[in-house]
């Protein structure tokens, strides 16, 4: 999970700056629809929204280069709120 989280975020945001590197080249028509080059800047900025935002890749690196345990994980369903805090073990 990991390595697909790393090779994702790697993939979407290098799609994102090569296309507006082609965007740059281009100049003004780089925003012509009549240029792929158009196009391919709308894939690579929408692109992210299907294979999971950015946000989203770095909590899952963040999870697992942390090592927290399985049932603590995001992609088991625990939120913030439920990881317990010293208050909830008693200590004052």
């Amino acid at each position: 999970m990991l390595a697909a989280a790393l090779a994702n975020i790697y993939m979407a945001e290098s799609f994102v700056e090569s296309s507006l590197d082609a965007i740059y080249v281009h100049g003004g028509r780089g925003y012509l629809s009549e240029y792929e080059i158009e196009r391919d800047l709308r894939d690579a900025v929408g692109g992210p929204v299907y294979g999971g935002t950015s946000d989203i890749q770095r909590n899952i690196i963040a999870e697992r280069v942390l090592g927290l345990p399985e049932d603590m994980r995001a992609d088991k369903g625990v939120g913030f709120s439920q990881i317990p805090t010293s208050q909830d073990s008693g200590a004052r």
